[in-house]
């Protein structure tokens, strides 16, 4: 016991005196660290948040005894008696939809989906927390009332028009609605939907007889059985499909999200490391004279070993808890425009509170205090080393350090050509894991690269320095001789500068070719469209008579009439769209990996069976042009050709293009749901627009221009970047952070040096010159040790890793916008980061001065 109580006394003297006497470079460290972590914890909790509400959304047609039965024509309610017949279907789910304009204190508030289903399933619809317990029987009647037809709405729409009448335009004539209920969660119709019961659907669109779809939920566990005898019973025309297969077309496109956050998520960590070490190395170098007079006195070096390393991990947990604290309320400020974000790109989502797991906690702990272990050890070992011989003169810890450098020269070189050849393997096995390792080897193996390259700037730089520039000079040898403490925050900003370096320039290239591609394939001057915006799987389609109209009409020139199906084909998605081919090329600028002219594409369209192929189902399933690909359909598989390759830059990437005839062969669906305009001249289009209204005054269907359609796939490639790019940037802030208070204790460290230069005459303006020569040099060096990483990067994801990461080939582009913001944050971090220290530093000479004098 009293040796414990020794130890704690000891503890007090070593470690908390110290902390005491240098707050601000702790309170420095500190907040680092603490930013570091919440980082992790931000990008933790918003993507445990988001996958949670995609589940709740997505549960009633995720579950695996669940079945969704649909047809390329209306479902006819006949086949209802003969489910019923079969003992192990627990739920009948009958569901149509139309798209509507619905109007609110007579404003339009634009086209809503209204969704008809028996309303006393809604609860194993959409099983979620709603507003109200069930609905009963008492409550089932009068949802059978005709007018007002009462509905249970969306939280979405709620927030925007509240629990007043809302009024539909249907056929024509304006139906009264009133809200009984609102839906807490968004559904994949989107998070402005209408729910009324299937009879007042019927009612009010005069559809009798017929649904969109059939929702079934089983009672048994054998679900390949029921599946089996519900599939006896139907019509050959409708199509089975469970429950589960119906996400994975959201699921594919998440996976990518959900690996580069946690890309970013390994670097944030990667770069609290290196922060948490550069913390400790600092304690132990300023240390070093009293370990040695400890030493003296009779200390243990095992005691100074544990301290130290007691030091570490005390910091370490400290830190977690406010990280935690700093990541939740950034993700609880943050989350909402983080979940509309991904509601415009994937899925309509909606997070009522945002919960911090007590498994999250305990993670973070955990992986911070690992790391600390992990990191601290070697400054440990430093302090257990500590000779009394080494107590007095600084250099030999520097000449201890030189001497290790071409150790880590050839460390780094090593870390770089393993995690180079690393990708190799990795990309032959397809584990995007193994390639976000390999590339933070490569990052990881440029912090071990730095001290050579520093000490050659050096030399390089004290050679060029006229010799009238005594400041630089100064900063040069100042930096030479303290380069052990200032390589480690270095090296974290250079990985840092790399990091925003390759992500400005992918954003760049990416915007880029998005933005090219979009204005390629969306060319038309009118856009009709059925389908919802959102994640949808069934949407109304335009009706013959329109279709015969819109073709006939003497302002239009070319249409194309799409239609499309998804389908699981080798347990991947598939959407296999209809479209008129010969649209293609000169109305229809469909980008084809091999260009062609307008003869060779006339005669490819010739032949009925060849389609056309994304370049991201080519890659997946290794397809080329001239290979056959065999799809099914409701008579059976066709084997058909792929005539060429098309790039594609939108969510749905795997996707195959035939001709509208092939598709009719396929499915018997001869519907359409959306047709594409190409005008004689673009001053028709008004014109057009009026006699459309005209000929068919109940028009329930958006139509958009071009400029309007542009503008929304612009807005949505911008809103992909904005989550990598806020995390990059916090990222870089606590990166820069850590550097200046390396900075300013190099700057700091020479007062007695800047006093005796100010008792000779030296000047403020002096003093403000070196200060910002150090930053300036410090910075330069981190900057060319953030090249190399780049550029190694850059090399292997265009040159090999494009499709592998994105699905899509990316053009190589560096905007001077960027370029520009590059330097210009740059250029503030190296003011500030120079002008901060000398404004402490003159204020600490106009009092110490004085008195030297």
């Amino acid at each position: 016991m009293v040796v414990f109580m020794n130890l704690i006394q000891l503890f007090n003297l070593v470690v908390i005196s110290h902390l005491k006497q240098q707050k601000l470079s702790v309170l420095f460290a500190i907040v680092s660290i603490v930013l570091g972590v919440s980082v992790y914890v931000t990008i933790r909790l918003t993507t445990d948040n988001i996958l949670t509400s995609f589940q709740a959304s997505t549960n009633y047609i995720s579950e695996q005894n669940t079945v969704i039965i649909s047809a390329t024509m209306p479902i006819a309610e006949s086949v209802i008696p003969e489910l019923l017949k079969i003992p192990d279907i627990d739920v009948i789910a009958p569901l149509s939809m139309h798209f509507v304009k619905a109007y609110s204190d007579n404003k339009s508030i634009g086209y809503v989906p209204i969704i008809g289903i028996d309303i006393l399933t809604l609860n194993q619809i959409i099983p979620t927390k709603n507003t109200f317990e069930g609905l009963g029987l008492s409550n089932y009647v009068s949802f059978l009332q005709d007018e007002p037809v009462n509905a249970v709405i969306s939280k979405g729409l709620a927030r925007k028009v509240g629990f007043s009448h809302l009024k539909l335009l249907i056929n024509g004539v304006y139906k009264p609605i009133e809200v009984k209920a609102v839906i807490d969660n968004a559904t994949i119709w989107g998070d402005e939907v209408i729910i009324v019961d299937i009879k007042n659907f019927q009612d009010l669109f005069k559809e009798y007889s017929t649904v969109n779809q059939l929702h079934l939920t089983f009672n048994t566990s054998d679900i390949k059985k029921a599946i089996a005898m519900v599939t006896s019973v139907l019509p050959p025309s409708l199509t089975v499909t469970q429950g589960n297969e119906n996400v994975q077309y959201a699921e594919d496109i998440t996976s990518t999200y959900r690996f580069n956050l946690n890309f970013l998520t390994c670097l944030a960590l990667l770069v609290t490391a290196i922060i948490i070490y550069n913390a400790i190395s600092h304690y132990v170098l300023e240390r070093r004279r009293d370990f040695g007079i400890m030493l003296i006195l009779g200390a243990q070096p095992n005691h100074l070993f544990i301290f130290t390393l007691l030091t570490s991990m005390l910091l370490a947990v400290f830190c977690s808890f406010l990280g935690l604290l700093v990541g939740y309320l950034i993700t609880w400020l943050n989350i909402h425009y983080i979940i509309q974000t991904f509601s415009s790109l994937f899925l309509p989502l909606d997070i009522m509170e945002v919960s911090v797991p007590l498994s999250l906690a305990m993670e973070v702990i955990l992986i911070v205090t690992i790391i600390a272990l992990l990191v601290g050890i070697f400054p440990c070992l430093e302090a257990y080393k500590t000779s009394t011989r080494q107590t007095t003169f600084y250099q030999t810890y520097e000449q201890q350090f030189q001497a290790k450098i071409p150790r880590f020269t050839l460390l780094a070189m090593v870390l770089i050509l393993v995690s180079s050849l690393g990708l190799i393997p990795a990309i032959l096995k397809w584990n995007i894991n193994i390639v976000y390792i390999s590339l933070s080897g490569i990052l990881l193996g440029t912090a071990f690269f730095l001290p050579a390259l520093l000490s050659y700037l050096l030399v390089f730089l004290r050679k060029i320095i006229p010799p009238l520039w005594l400041e630089a000079i100064m900063a040069v040898e100042h930096i030479k001789i303290t380069m052990r403490k200032n390589v480690v925050a270095i090296a974290a900003m250079s990985i840092t500068i790399s990091l925003y370096l390759s992500a400005m320039i992918i954003i760049d290239s990416t915007r880029y070719t998005c933005t090219n591609w979009i204005n390629q394939i969306l060319s038309a001057d009118i856009y009709i469209n059925t389908k919802n915006s959102t994640f949808s799987f069934m949407g109304n389609y335009i009706a013959n008579e329109m279709v015969e109209f819109i073709v006939n009409r003497p302002e239009v020139e070319a249409t194309n009439l799409l239609t499309h199906r998804d389908i699981s084909y080798k347990n991947k998605s598939l959407r296999i769209i209809g479209m008129v081919l010969p649209t293609i090329g000169d109305y229809y600028k469909l980008p084809l990996v091999q260009p062609m002219d307008k003869k060779q594409l006339q005669s490819i369209f010739s032949d009925p069976r060849n389609i056309l192929i994304s370049e991201h189902l080519a890659h997946e399933f290794n397809y080329h042009i001239g290979d056959t690909i065999l799809i099914p359909g409701h008579h059976g598989s066709l084997q058909l050709k792929i005539a060429n390759i098309f790039y594609n830059y939108a969510n749905y990437q795997n996707i195959l293009i035939m001709s509208n005839s092939l598709f009719m062969q396929l499915y018997d669906d001869p519907r359409i749901e959306s047709a594409l305009l190409y005008l004689k001249h673009p001053a028709l289009y008004q014109p057009f627009l009026d006699s459309l209204k005209e000929a068919f005054p109940d028009l329930n269907l958006p139509i958009q221009n071009q400029t309007e359609v542009k503008n929304r796939g612009i807005n949505m490639m911008e809103q992909t970047f904005k989550i990598s790019k806020a995390i990059i940037l916090a990222i870089f802030v606590l990166t820069a952070l850590t550097l200046f208070n390396v900075l300013e204790q190099l700057i700091l460290s020479r007062k007695h040096e800047f006093t005796i230069f100010w008792s000779i005459g030296a000047n403020d303006y002096t003093l403000i010159k070196m200060c910002l020569w150090e930053s300036f040099i410090i910075y330069i060096a981190a900057v060319l040790g953030g090249l190399i990483p780049t550029i190694i990067g850059l090399f292997l994801i265009f040159k090999f890793l494009t499709q592998f990461l994105f699905g899509i080939n990316i053009t190589f582009v560096v905007s001077y916008q960027s370029i520009i913001s590059f330097f210009i944050l740059l250029s503030g971090l190296v003011v500030l980061d120079g002008l901060l220290p000398a404004f402490k530093m003159r204020t600490f000479i106009n009092v110490k001065g004085l008195k030297y004098e």
